[in-house]
């Protein structure tokens, strides 16, 4: 049987990619509680960087352990993706 090694997690390459999924949709899941907790408080958009830098560790990036950012121009939180092309993942709020 044939596997294909980008994805198999039996292998170095498909593992790294599961467990760089895993945090793609960790980090998603804390943008989505994120923008809750923004909304549910009526965080005034001026103080949104501030409340991320302050929302605690469990909602920071999953990659860099950093806290989200805000992007106030586009009205989105977002963090980047590490990977060669550093995708900005974002939710608008």
């Amino acid at each position: 049987m044939l596997h294909n090694t980008n994805t198999c997690p039996t292998t170095k390459a498909g593992l790294s990619h599961l467990v760089k999924s895993m945090h793609n949709k960790n980090a998603l899941i804390k943008l989505f509680n994120l923008s809750i907790k923004i909304r549910q408080q009526k965080i005034p958009e001026a103080d949104i960087q501030h409340f991320l830098n302050n929302a605690g560790s469990k909602y920071n990036c999953s990659f860099t352990e950093k806290p989200m950012q805000w992007d106030a121009a586009k009205k989105v939180i977002y963090y980047i993706q590490p990977s060669s092309d550093e995708r900005k993942v974002a939710v608008r709020l």
